[in-house]
């Protein structure tokens, strides 16, 4: 996994505008204009944005190659999640793939998840474990 640059980052943010109205795409666009990520790696063929809306911070993934595989982003939102306090990701209801990643997170006693689900998304939000709590999530892992 590779951390961008912020020119690398505006590239590929303008090549992703290209992509909106591809069927293969259709999970990866909101309705909602976007800022711009403050933080993006490559892994594999994904890319991995980190951006903040209101003090809170989304992190996003696209696939932009073929064969893709992303070995790292367990690791780098557990690293976020450190730095942050918390991380929040979401994905429309109708993307199974991303259904079964929160599905995973939620049932998962090795992260402090709270999941908020409606007729059109679900939203996980990943938190710090709090110092008590700290020394048996890492005996854990």
């Amino acid at each position: 996994m590779r951390e961008l640059t912020k020119r690398e980052i505006e590239e590929k943010e303008e090549y992703i505008k290209t992509l909106r109205g591809k069927e293969e795409y259709k999970f990866y666009f909101s309705d909602e204009s976007l800022n711009m990520p403050v933080r993006a790696w490559m892994d594999g063929g994904y890319y991995i944005d980190l951006t903040e809306y209101a003090g809170t911070f989304f992190l996003g993934a696209i696939k932009l190659q073929e064969e893709a595989n992303s070995f790292g982003v367990v690791a780098l939102i557990r690293q976020l999640v450190e730095e942050y306090g918390e991380l929040c990701l979401w994905c429309y209801k109708e993307n199974k793939q991303s259904m079964r990643f929160h599905d995973t997170f939620e049932r998962s006693k090795k992260w402090n998840v709270k999941r908020f689900v409606d007729k059109k998304i679900s939203l996980i939000m990943i938190e710090r474990w709090e110092n008590e709590k700290l020394g048996k999530f890492k005996k854990r892992i």
